[in-house]
């Protein structure tokens, strides 16, 4: 893997690092990451995260495709630091998600679409007391 700066969880109990992989035609990086020294595989993520507060949480954008004539499409990825769970909490299809905010128990994210007739950005937020959808992780 390339070197990396870690970025530490609001505690510092946590941190995320980000290895440089490579550039979509036109537009921006995308990377393989680690979370706390252990690699998540089969995942590649643009640079825009967030920790909430309490670093129990780490919201990330997945890149779900690096093709430039299938693209963009990302969604946004959210670790349980605590659980040690993940989810896939929405897509992009020909857009780009990226985590704004947490509120309380809330991530706050947006969708952006860039087209010839303009640009749109829409606001969104999911309650992270009601995901079902978790997968199992392993992190030390």
């Amino acid at each position: 893997m390339n070197e990396s700066q870690p970025y530490k969880s609001p505690n510092g109990l946590h941190k995320i690092e980000l290895y440089y992989i490579g550039e979509i035609k036109f537009g921006p990086t995308y990377y393989s990451f680690s979370i706390n020294g252990n690699e998540i595989k089969n995942k590649i993520v643009g640079r825009f995260f967030r920790w909430d507060p309490k670093s129990k949480y780490l919201a990330i954008q997945e890149w779900l495709t690096i093709e430039y004539q299938d693209g963009p499409i990302t969604a946004l990825l959210i670790f349980d630091l605590v659980e040690k769970k993940t989810s896939i909490l929405s897509i992009a299809n020909k857009g780009f998600i990226e985590p704004i905010r947490f509120e309380g128990s809330k991530i706050i994210y947006k969708k952006e679409y860039f087209n010839f007739g303009g640009n749109k950005s829409i606001e969104f937020e999911t309650d992270l007391n009601e995901v079902k959808n978790w997968d199992k992780i392993e992190l030390s």
